[in-house]
């Protein structure tokens, strides 16, 4: 997993009493797992101690045990603190935000919006591979959200905040994407919150984007007429997370083409930030 220098990992070593060598910080090796009670009798230099909540054990970059199905194993590892991290099954070259402070934490995070620095009028294949900075705004990629959800079941997270400060949530119980082949479908049921259901709406449409043309209107190219997003659009959409970032706009922004959640704000109301998250 990649840990991030802001966010550093320390191992104790029990067998030392200098207090100034007892902590070391992660530099050369940022790699780090929990180190497991059944193989600590191996390495006494990284015995469980039982001071600390977990201890660490460093990996090289080529040792395939840093890599986590989600956040969730991380959790379960021993780790505690937010960021980017290497997932998998997602390809070596793909990472993942963890949220670990949200509501029960081990979410992985699959899309953000906060600051309009990442663009999402976006084709097919950047949807597909997924795109922006892990650390701010970004789409993770269909195919990744779909390798990830049809490894086990997982529920999804929805945070929202308005410009005024306001936020609300939307959390379903269901959550699966399906393959290219159909669409990059999505599955989703199970609502509870207090931000409305605006996703029932778009359950078992498939995904379009400016270039691919999906969605379930015969009259309308909802991705180009709706902030050239790519989302799933049925014949309107209750909720489009991807459309354009278009600020402070109030009431008075371009309907249905910015970041919208109708249920709450309405359609022609675009958030300031908006998270999507899995578990």
């Amino acid at each position: 997993m990649e840990l991030l220098a802001s966010n550093p990992v320390y191992g104790l070593n029990p067998n030392r009493t200098d207090p100034d060598t007892d902590v070391r910080p992660v530099s050369m090796e940022p790699y780090a797992v929990k180190y497991q009670e059944e193989d600590a009798a191996d390495d006494k230099d990284h015995r469980p101690n039982s001071m600390e909540p977990y201890a660490v054990r460093y990996l090289d970059k080529d040792d395939d045990d840093h890599k986590e199905e989600d956040s969730a194993e991380y959790h379960s590892s021993g780790v505690r603190t937010s960021g980017v991290y290497q997932i998998d099954p997602l390809p070596a070259d793909v990472d993942a935000y963890c949220d670990m402070d949200t509501a029960g934490d081990n979410w992985t995070v699959i899309q953000r919006r906060q600051d309009g620095s990442v663009p999402f009028n976006r084709n097919w294949e950047d949807y597909k591979l997924g795109f922006g900075n892990k650390n701010g705004e970004y789409w993770l990629g269909n195919e990744n959200i779909h390798l990830l959800t049809n490894q086990k079941n997982y529920s999804l997270r929805i945070d929202l905040c308005d410009w005024q400060g306001e936020s609300r949530y939307a959390e379903y119980s269901t959550f699966r994407v399906s393959g290219e082949s159909d669409g990059y479908r999505l599955h989703i049921s199970g609502y509870s919150g207090n931000a409305g259901d605006a996703m029932a709406h778009h359950d078992g449409m498939m995904f379009s984007t400016v270039d691919r043309d999906n969605d379930a209107s015969s009259s309308q190219h909802c991705s180009q007429n709706y902030g050239q997003a790519g989302w799933w659009f049925g014949c309107y959409s209750h909720a489009n997370l991807n459309g354009r970032y278009l600020g402070d706009c109030g009431d008075f922004c371009t309907a249905w083409k910015g970041v919208v959640w109708n249920r709450w704000r309405g359609h022609i109301y675009s958030l300031k930030s908006v998270s999507m998250k899995i578990r």
